[in-house]
C-alpha cells in the first residue's frame, strides 16, 4: 500500500518511505523469531500447568 502511494506521486514521500523501512525492519528482526516463539507457546506450558491454582496465584 505504501509503495502504491509512493508511485502515485500524491503522497508524503518521507512518511511512506519510513513505513516501508519500518516494515522491512519488522520482517527482518521480529518475524524471524516466530518459529521459536511458536515452540515456546505450543510446548512450553508444562511447567505452568504443573502448578495448582493456589501455587499459580501465589507466585
Amino acid at each position: 500500500a505504501s509503495e502504491k502511494k509512493l508511485l502515485s506521486g500524491e503522497a508524503d514521500k518521507s512518511f511512506y518511505e519510513a513505513k516501508i523501512k519500518t516494515a522491512r525492519f519488522f520482517a527482518d528482526h521480529v518475524l524471524v523469531q516466530a518459529p521459536g516463539l511458536r515452540d515456546t507457546v505450543v510446548k512450553g506450558g508444562a511447567g505452568v500447568m504443573a502448578l495448582s491454582d493456589e501455587q499459580f496465584l501465589a507466585s
